[in-house]
């Protein structure tokens, strides 16, 4: 007789190979290129992996989360304030108030890094936090969203989805957080990065869509990039 134990990790073996071969599967889709697809979080990928792709689903999933989607457009940056252009290492990481100390002073619990040991490198800092810290190290950028209702980013959003009708089924299925979140750090960091001279990227990488955009800009403009 199998043990529970021994029965569940056949079980747990089955069910991660079936969903790697059904990733790599909607990977190959062309028109699912952007979908961050995630199986820890209540996301658009998710779904798609557990209830297949369908146009009606995708639909309604971003109807349900419109309002999540709607914040990414009130998104901002602090940007930074070195002036340092040499830079060895930029280090790209999650942050709340929790990783601040007062006097603006930066700690990365993911990667074991500290602003202030790392003067001459940069850290980019994709804030969830509510309250912003009143002092930020130089050398730190700073991407979060503002908490605060604003009516006029839905007009923004029903803007961007209108102008891009020409393309409707790629529209629809784009319409999600995380594919705006990405496209929102391409507008608001990449050109706060462009004039630096970064030879390495440490990040702890999920795969995020916004990853792989910083990552794939930062090849192009050097390609001793590592």
């Amino acid at each position: 007789m199998l043990s529970y134990n021994y029965r569940n990790s056949i079980n747990y073996k089955i069910t991660s190979e079936l969903i790697i071969k059904k990733l790599k599967f909607l990977l190959s889709k062309k028109k699912l290129k952007d979908i961050y697809f995630n199986t820890s979080q209540d996301c658009l990928g998710l779904k798609i992996i557990e209830k297949g792709y369908s146009t009606i689903r995708i639909i309604i999933f971003n109807i349900k989360n419109f309002n999540m989607t709607v914040k990414i457009f009130s998104s901002k940056i602090i940007p930074y304030k070195t002036k340092h252009k040499k830079i060895n290492n930029l280090y790209v990481t999650w942050g709340t108030d929790k990783n601040f100390k007062k006097n603006g002073e930066f700690s990365d619990y993911f990667l074991s890094k500290n602003s202030r040991k790392e003067k001459n490198n940069l850290f980019i800092v994709f804030y969830n936090g509510k309250f912003l810290p009143k002092k930020i190290d130089k050398n730190i950028l700073i991407f979060y969203q503002n908490h605060h209702f604003l009516i006029s980013n839905y007009f923004k959003a029903l803007g961007l989805f209108f102008s891009n009708l020409f393309n409707l089924t790629q529209t629809i299925i784009n319409f999600n957080w995380q594919t705006l979140y990405s496209e929102k750090v391409e507008e608001k960091v990449f050109p706060n990065i462009k004039n630096f001279k970064i030879k390495n990227v440490y990040c702890v990488y999920e795969g995020h869509n916004h990853q792989k955009k910083i990552l794939s800009y930062l090849k192009k403009k050097n390609k001793n990039f590592s």
